[in-house]
């Protein structure tokens, strides 16, 4: 073989390589978006729950519970809810 084939072959190689490469960023841009899995926690439920454990009158867990889990007195917590929702709209029951 001659010089001019062995160039002619390497660049041939190269044009190839450098299309296959373009085809694939192509193909990989227009896939479909993968969307994540909904996973249904039922937070009305977890709510709800959560206020008759350490809320209610005859709450499941005391105040030092409450204090261990949250790391704040329940009356700091509730004076601090107090003034968020007497302060801000954004805090209000609609």
């Amino acid at each position: 073989m001659d010089s001019g084939s062995d160039d002619d072959l390497v660049l041939h190689t190269l044009l190839s390589a450098a299309q296959d490469m373009i085809r694939q960023r192509g193909e990989t841009s227009h896939r479909e978006k993968k969307h994540r899995k909904y996973i249904n926690r039922d937070r009305e439920t977890a709510h709800e729950l959560l206020v008759r454990d350490y809320f209610a009158s005859d709450s499941l867990y005391d105040l030092s519970k409450f204090e261990d889990r949250f790391r704040i007195s329940r009356n700091l917590f509730l004076r601090i809810a107090s003034d968020l929702e007497r302060n801000y709209e954004f805090f209000q029951l609609r």
